[in-house]
């Protein structure tokens, strides 16, 4: 889905254009050659594909992304045209990012943001944020439901429900990736690479997680009453607080119970989170001076990191091999 070199002789057009009219499309072949274009219209854009990569007509098609403005076109084409290349043609990351275009890669696979909709090899062009829900309201199936109702009340500890789930998932990201904590025999005679434990601890629970990991270390006691206090708590959290006797969310007395739950969590889940963030910079750490050769210095933890990483000797103590 990156954008491609303009300069390879191989059918761009010699002349340059007028720098009006010109369009962005996302041009779909089933995840073959899926790509951006630049062209004046729809039929442009496919032909620039067919004739690149010999498909059949049919086989390809084209939905409209974006205008390019026309000074962009000017300063790209000027800029084009010192290398004899010019539209209709294949859009380059430079003239995307000109245009407000994010990327990303999520699972080795390049995403491209543009007007919240996401553009990705493979798969059809999806709406996000306030455009996802623009079009929802649009539709016709879902014209008969009604949003539910909540209280202005309600919707702060929604709020807050929000920030401690997120707590959770980001403390279960760090112990997940925390290669360091998993030391013990039985993990080391199961798992071949970083990768197999990485994907095999992301199938655990929180409980069994924490049990791998007093198979190979002892746990500071007070750190390890929080941990215990943390998973009772987490457990409610995520299982139904809200529809729980004392923290009914449908009455005041229960939403004021909430509170202090909430609270109570999001203060003591920060040690938590200290002490496995020290892991999961650690395992880096470690990977960057142990396992990659000549990582470049953007890949070095920075001081303040390395700071975080000091504390982890606090809390975990490696068990003795038997």
């Amino acid at each position: 889905m990156a954008g491609r070199d303009v300069n390879n002789g191989k059918g761009a057009p010699k002349k340059l254009r007028k720098s009006a009219g010109w369009n962005l499309y996302w041009v779909y072949s089933g995840g073959l050659e899926d790509c951006f274009v630049v062209a004046r219209n729809v039929r442009s854009a496919i032909k620039v594909e067919q004739t690149m990569n010999g498909f059949d007509v049919g086989d390809v098609s084209a939905v409209h992304v974006s205008r390019v403005p026309e000074d962009v076109a000017r300063r790209k084409l000027n800029s084009y045209a010192k290398r004899n290349a010019a539209w209709p043609w294949y859009a380059r990351d430079d003239l995307l990012g000109s245009i407000g275009a994010e990327f990303r890669d999520i699972e080795g696979r390049r995403e491209t943001l543009i007007d919240d909709v996401v553009y990705r090899q493979g798969e059809f062009p999806r709406s996000i944020g306030r455009r996802f829900i623009k079009e929802l309201r649009q539709d016709d199936a879902f014209s008969g439901f009604e949003e539910d109702e909540f209280t202005g009340r309600q919707n702060v500890l929604f709020g807050l429900l929000g920030v401690c789930i997120a707590r959770c998932q980001q403390i279960e990201h760090y112990i997940s990736h925390s290669f360091v904590l998993s030391v013990s025999a039985k993990d080391k005679s199961k798992f071949e690479t970083i990768d197999d434990l990485t994907r095999s601890w992301k199938k655990k629970t929180l409980g069994q997680l924490v049990r791998a990991i007093e198979e190979s270390y002892e746990l500071e006691p007070t750190f390890k009453s929080a941990l215990e206090w943390f998973l009772e708590m987490r457990n409610l959290l995520v299982h139904g607080l809200t529809t729980h006797a004392k923290y009914d969310i449908e009455t005041e007395w229960g939403q004021d119970e909430m509170i202090c739950f909430l609270a109570r969590f999001e203060l003591m889940s920060r040690a938590v989170r200290m002490a496995f963030r020290a892991c999961y910079l650690l395992s880096i750490d470690y990977g960057l001076n142990f396992l990659i050769e000549r990582p470049s210095r953007k890949m070095r933890l920075t001081k303040k990191q390395l700071e975080e990483v000091s504390i982890f000797p606090h809390f975990f103590t490696l068990k003795e091999t038997k």
